[in-house]
C-alpha cells in the first residue's frame, strides 16, 4: 500500500524548494570589486608628463595602474581589466629619466584584502626607496618629478571612482 503525501504538504516542499532555489541564485556569482572605466592627464611644470606610471590605491580593493602618453593621459587598469576600483583612494605618480619602475608586478595588481593592499603600498614605497637610492648612484634614472608623488602617505594626490565613467577624468598637477 502507498502512502500518499497530502497536496498541501507537497505545496510546503515546493515553496521550500523554489525558495532555496532562488536565495542561491544562477550561480557564477563572484566577490570581485566592481570597476569603472577612469581615465586622466598628468602635468608638470605646465607641461604634460610622458612616460610616466599612475598609481590608484584604492581604500578597498586592488590597485589600478595607467601609463602616460606623450601628451600625459592614461587610463587605469586593474589587473588585466581596464578600469578602477569604484571609490577613493590615493594616487602615486612616478617618472625616472632613463628608467621603468615595474608598477606592474602581480602583487600590486591582485591586492584582494586590506593586507594585501597594505603589501602593495609597502612594496611601491620600497621600489621608490630603490629608485631614489638609485638615482642618487645613477643619473640614469633621476626622477623627472620631486619624490614626494612617488609615496602613496606623501603624494597628496587623491580621487574617487565614481560608478559613472563620465565623472572619472581626472586631472593631477605636480608641482616642485
Amino acid at each position: 500500500m502507498t502512502k500518499r503525501i497530502p497536496s498541501s504538504t507537497r505545496v510546503r516542499w515546493l515553496i521550500l524548494v523554489s525558495f532555496c532555489g532562488l536565495s542561491l541564485g544562477c550561480g557564477g556569482s563572484t566577490d570581485e570589486p566592481k570597476l569603472a572605466q577612469a581615465t586622466g592627464v598628468v602635468m608638470f611644470q605646465d607641461k604634460p608628463l610622458p612616460d610616466a606610471t599612475v598609481t590608484f590605491i584604492p581604500k578597498n580593493g586592488p590597485i589600478a595602474i595607467g601609463h602616460t602618453d606623450e601628451e600625459g593621459a592614461f587610463s587605469f587598469s586593474t589587473g588585466p581589466k581596464p578600469g578602477a576600483v569604484i571609490g577613493s583612494g590615493t594616487v602615486t605618480v612616478i617618472c625616472l629619466e632613463g628608467a621603468h619602475l615595474d608598477a606592474d608586478t602581480e602583487s600590486n595588481n591582485k591586492a584582494e584584502t586590506d593586507e594585501d593592499a597594505a603589501k602593495a603600498v609597502a612594496e611601491l614605497e620600497k621600489q621608490a626607496d630603490a629608485a631614489a637610492a638609485t638615482e642618487s648612484e645613477s643619473p640614469k634614472s633621476k626622477s623627472i618629478i620631486p619624490a614626494k608623488y612617488s609615496r602613496p602617505r606623501l603624494s597628496g594626490l587623491t580621487a574617487t571612482v565614481a560608478a559613472d565613467p563620465e565623472k572619472n577624468e581626472f586631472r593631477f598637477v605636480l608641482v616642485d
